[in-house]
């Protein structure tokens, strides 16, 4: 019963996981787990790990796929949201302002 669980769990995961690919026009295959799995995620005020750091995160990944700051910042105030509360408008726009290089806290390659 448990691998069934554990495939169906999978399953749903890649269906997810090629779904946002396709939402944001990427190949699934370019587009990490571990952003997935926040793009998918609704952050919390406080909450470990924090919204700012998980749109840190997100930002260095798009910069990274080559999204231009506009779309970046299209694609932050999509996803923020699910966030409870979501991120105040100006730090939305200050992270996309961030270093331009791929996030080392996201480990898949």
């Amino acid at each position: 019963m448990s691998k069934e669980l554990d495939l169906d769990t999978q399953m749903s995961g890649l269906i997810a996981h090629g779904e946002i690919a396709e939402d944001l026009h990427l190949n699934p295959k370019t587009l990490r787990p571990c952003i997935t799995k926040m793009l998918k995620t609704s952050f919390y005020k406080g909450g470990v790990p924090d919204r700012s750091s998980a749109s840190a995160i997100i930002a260095a990944e798009f910069v990274g796929l080559g999204f231009d700051r506009s779309r970046i910042d299209h694609e932050l105030l999509r996803w923020n949201k699910a966030n409870q509360p979501p991120i105040k408008y100006n730090s939305i726009r200050s992270t996309i302002n961030l270093p331009e290089q791929s996030s080392p806290l996201c480990s898949h390659t």
